[in-house]
């Protein structure tokens, strides 16, 4: 695996557990979430759709208590917090993860390097479409992010060789691997 180039893709659920991984895991690239699940769950008590599993719906399960736990762990609370580019696609009929609650975390996200597919017709499922161009939109962002990597390490090599300061770098058994001229003229 290549920690430089680490992506997090998933629906439903599996779309909340994109997002809060990508917000926990500073090695996460790039995320790709449908329709995600956890999204806005107080939007009932706003007068809007909210997010799966619907506990506030019809009002018993909306104690001060209950309300309070539900934002640890509300994917649009994560949302806020996300960092990375960003591939999103629902539906507007899908009656599970209603598109307000998906809507929400959307909007919630701050990066501006964010793509939204929506698919009015569609339920709670995606097409064989959606998931091509979820896997090019990754490829993508992990080629840029390689490259990006190789410009960083570019870089730092440059500042190495001109550092009027020796600089050796070793193996895990210290074998010397390179020697910058500073190191050379000792």
């Amino acid at each position: 695996v290549d920690e430089n180039r680490i992506g997090v893709t998933g629906g439903s659920q599996g779309g909340a557990l994109s997002i809060t991984t990508a917000v926990l895991n500073p090695k996460v690239k790039c995320l790709a979430a449908f329709y995600p699940a956890l999204a806005d769950l107080t939007g009932y008590l706003h007068g809007r759709g909210g997010g799966w599993p619907h506990a506030f719906r019809n009002g018993y399960m909306a104690t001060k208590e209950r309300i309070e736990t539900s934002r640890y762990y509300d994917v649009a609370n994560f949302a806020r917090k996300v960092n990375v580019p960003v591939f999103y696609s629902y539906g507007f009929n899908d009656m599970t993860c209603c598109p307000t609650s998906t809507t929400a975390a959307y909007n919630a996200i701050p990066t501006a390097d964010k793509e939204r597919w929506i698919i009015p017709e569609i339920e709670h499922w995606t097409y064989p479409e959606q998931n091509t161009a979820r896997s090019k939109w990754m490829m993508e962002q992990l080629k840029n992010e390689r490259l990006h990597v190789r410009e960083q390490n570019h870089f730092l090599d440059l500042l190495i060789q001109a550092s009027p300061m020796g600089v050796l770098i070793l193996d895990f058994d210290g074998r010397i691997l390179s020697a910058n001229p500073a190191v050379c003229r000792l």
